[in-house]
């Protein structure tokens, strides 16, 4: 007798701990909306642990209010009670007013999207305002009327040109392109040498076609004004300086490029051309002669 009292005995205790621990675990339930964030504290506002997807299968520890402390993967956290279906909806209503404490988590890494201009396209990497450096190389010749008389035989001249790049940008297709140079001109013939060095500042209206992608064409137009601080000639051999030359020289520049996007950086690819629209000779009589130059460059904004 004693044996089967101590049987039922054990039998009983036995359910009585399994029904504990089941009560323990929780009921189980489902996320019945197609996505549904679990919270590290029972607020919208408290950082988001993760994203549970419809179908996915939870257990409901505590409720309180229209929240579910419910766990996953060994995970807690918070999701409100709407986006679930808990199968047995005896879970006891959780009166404390003891703040509950936050779910320890990893953060979750969070994605911030670029801030935008208002006339730029979302997620753009174009800033407002940007700067950079140009270096290049020029091929300049004396034009004008009375250029062969002047200088008769003498042709293209290479020389260096670099300086700074500002921008300003209107929208992802318009800009205004302000740049300081230094750049060498003149005129050449064999041994013989006609140097013009100026500091220049183009101002120039920059339109780039919106195309998708990292490749970006664009042309360039707008006029310079240039000033020459060093003006010198070598004949055969012999240097002179060159003293009918204007101070100050004006024209126009076309232009044409291909811009390489590099997230907020811009490496440039530049081909322009340069016409004087005023004669450079300093004379009581002066002749037509004007600097003309093909400068090709790459450069560096952001």
């Amino acid at each position: 007798m004693k044996k089967i009292l101590s049987f039922f005995m054990t039998c009983g205790l036995s359910l009585l701990i399994l029904g504990f621990y089941a009560s323990a675990q929780g009921n189980g339930a489902l996320v019945s909306v197609k996505s549904a964030k679990i919270y590290s504290k029972p607020d919208t506002k408290s950082s988001v642990l993760r994203t549970a997807t419809k179908g996915v299968k939870l257990t409901v520890i505590e409720t309180r209010d229209n929240w579910c402390l419910v766990e996953v993967n060994n995970k807690q956290g918070w999701i409100e009670k709407k986006n679930i279906t808990i199968a047995d909806e005896g879970v006891t209503e959780t009166k404390s007013t003891k703040e509950p404490e936050p779910v320890v988590e990893e953060e979750a890494p969070v994605v911030t999207q670029p801030e935008t201009h208002p006339n730029y396209r979302q997620g753009s990497d174009l800033k407002p305002y940007m700067s950079g450096i140009r270096v290049g190389g020029n091929f300049a010749n004396i034009g004008g009327s009375d250029a062969a008389t002047k200088f008769p035989g003498y042709g293209m001249r290479t020389g260096f040109a670099a300086g700074f790049i500002f921008l300003y940008n209107f929208t992802e297709m318009f800009a205004f392109q302000p740049e300081l140079l230094y750049s060498q001109k003149g005129t050449k013939k064999d041994a013989n040498l006609v140097k013009f060095d100026y500091a220049e500042l183009p101002l120039l209206l920059k339109v780039t076609i919106p195309v998708e992608g990292s490749i970006k064409p664009f042309a360039t137009v707008g006029p310079y004004l240039a000033y020459c601080f060093n003006h010198a000639s070598t004949i055969d051999g012999v240097k002179y300086k060159y003293n009918d030359v204007k101070p100050l020289d004006y024209g126009l520049s076309l232009g044409a490029g291909v811009g390489f996007d590099l997230t907020g950086t811009m490496f440039l690819v530049d081909l322009r051309y340069t016409m004087g629209l005023t004669t450079i000779h300093d004379n009581s009589s002066p002749l037509d002669l004007k600097n003309n130059v093909i400068f090709v460059s790459l450069g560096l904004v952001f």
